[in-house]
């Protein structure tokens, strides 16, 4: 970040224009991170993928091996049992956000630090998360909400933590599996009043200052693209994204810029090394001073085997004889994915390798197809 990005975001802090967007990142070292969740339950569920580090497919096998809502209760478990950070620690990410008094915070995580570290500064926090599913929007109210009332607006004094992927208390709340991440973007866009009129005019009347996140991330991407891209150019403000540096400059060049051209400033660094510089930028008066493509290789084509197993039967009878009336009755519509060609073209994952080893790719994924496109798109 340059000394302008800085200026700007200083600015519009010190004139509550500022809205903090806080992930997973922020309780690193108090929480366990998702890839190790992930792994655990991967091993225990005998989880048959090969990327039993991805807390997203790790849970939705288990939603589908087990109970949709399985997931989401060990989770939930597995926060309750953990002890919050120290508020007093100096740079606490939780703590030093909440000392910049801001009325709005906005969090993709399920637990309370955000809520308890206004409340260690003498703030009368409102925790309030997304209805966004049909069981917490029609079955189940999700309790009394201080939205209820049109006319109230959260201030500095009585600001609002807004649990965009739910919250712990309440498992049937949580965006965690595939499913429940295609659901959550499906119905952003479907219900325009999903968001409260005070959180979607935090999203877009001020900079959100991004902290916690990866920038690689496809939740953050979702999250930056869906909600922060659909704004106005001419209501949109700074944005900025914190997160740990990758460990390459290729890749820092890389995201650097995929995301120069979408007001997104990058600081590399930790959280705290940036909120410890924010810190040294701002004014007493903002801080809450008195609380504690290169050409793309061609790919030979995959072999067919040289002979094929006996497929597994997984329609029953009576599904067979609905699929067979429809067909007959020409009221049936094939979907076809790329597997119709599997023994034809190659997969897509040898495709990206070898895009991927020709182009020095700097990530880590270089079997994902779309990831390894982008890059090839943003580079080439």
């Amino acid at each position: 970040m340059d000394d302008k990005a800085w200026a700007t975001l200083v600015g519009r802090i010190e004139g509550k224009k500022c809205t903090p967007f806080i992930g997973a990142g922020a309780a690193a070292g108090v929480l366990p991170l998702g890839g190790d969740v992930a792994e655990a339950w991967a091993e225990q569920a005998e989880y048959p993928l090969g990327d039993d580090r991805n807390l997203i497919h790790v849970a939705q096998y288990l939603a589908v091996t087990t109970d949709p809502l399985r997931p989401k209760q060990m989770i939930s478990a597995q926060l309750g049992m953990a002890s919050p950070p120290d508020f007093g620690a100096p740079l606490e990410p939780h703590a030093a956000l909440a000392d910049l008094n801001l009325p709005v915070y906005i969090t993709t995580n399920y637990d309370d630090f955000m809520t308890r570290a206004l409340k260690s500064r003498g703030r009368k926090p409102h925790r309030e998360f997304c209805r966004w599913n049909k069981y917490i929007r029609e079955m189940d109210s999700g309790g009394e909400s201080v939205f209820d009332d049109p006319s109230f607006r959260p201030t500095p004094e009585e600001p609002v933590v807004y649990h965009l992927h739910g919250i712990r208390e309440r498992p049937e709340s949580m965006v965690l599996t595939e499913d429940d991440y295609l659901e959550f973007v499906v119905n952003l866009t479907r219900f325009k009043d999903l968001l409260p009129a005070p959180i979607q005019g935090a999203f877009a009347g001020s900079s959100l200052l991004f902290v916690g996140y990866s920038l690689q991330d496809w939740t953050f991407k979702v999250l930056f693209k869906g909600l922060v891209g659909s704004l106005e150019n001419s209501t949109r403000r700074l944005s900025l994204a914190v997160q740990l540096a990758p460990g390459s400059a290729p890749a820092e060049q890389y995201l650097d810029r995929y995301f120069k051209g979408q007001d997104v400033g990058v600081y590399w660094g930790t959280a705290a090394d940036f909120l410890g510089e924010l810190r040294d930028r701002l004014t007493p008066a903002a801080q809450n001073v008195d609380a504690p493509a290169p050409e793309a290789p061609s790919v030979p084509h995959r072999r067919p085997p040289a002979s094929r197993g006996a497929a597994r039967g997984v329609a029953d009878d009576a599904a067979w004889a609905t699929l067979l009336e429809r067909i007959r009755a020409r009221k049936c519509t094939p979907f076809i994915g790329a597997g119709a060609s599997a023994e034809v073209l190659p997969l897509g994952g040898e495709v990206a390798a070898a895009w991927a080893e020709a182009a020095d790719y700097p990530l880590e994924d270089g079997h994902d197809l779309t990831r390894v496109s982008q890059y090839l798109a943003v580079t080439g």
